[in-house]
């Protein structure tokens, strides 16, 4: 069960809210202290709803790697939503120089991030493992 990081209470589901010019999340108890922050959901982007859970998609990342041109999938994509890069961190909570970094294969996306991009932009960045 996660902990409120303000007074430690246990609670089932913490509320992001921003603070003093920080987002955390806290306990509704803790909120209050803060402005709420919404977590918009784009129903209208692509693969919206279709990958599964997040159990599935690292069951099945267990034999596969990364396709050759990962970087340039999530750029086409991410252009093709009519998002930046700084437009696309924000909604999945991620840096904005992790992304640049990945879009430019410097550096492979976490299963996080990958399941994240993969949801978000409707693409798919892993394949089969060639033997």
């Amino acid at each position: 069960m996660p902990e409120c990081p303000l007074c430690g209470k246990r609670s089932d589901r913490l509320v992001k809210v921003e603070l003093e010019g920080a987002t955390i999340e806290t306990c509704d108890s803790c909120a209050r202290m803060g402005t709420r922050v919404e977590v918009k959901v784009h129903r209208h982007m692509p693969g919206y709803g279709s990958a599964g859970s997040g159990a599935d998609i690292v069951a099945a990342s267990a034999g596969t790697e990364f396709v050759a041109d990962y970087g340039a999938r999530i750029s086409k994509a991410r252009e093709g939503v009519g998002l930046t890069r700084e437009e696309l961190a924000t909604r999945i909570n991620e840096q904005e120089s992790v992304l640049r970094r990945v879009e430019h294969g410097e550096m492979e996306p976490d299963k996080s991030l990958t399941r994240k991009l993969e949801v978000i932009l409707g693409i798919t960045l892993r394949e089969a493992k060639k033997e």
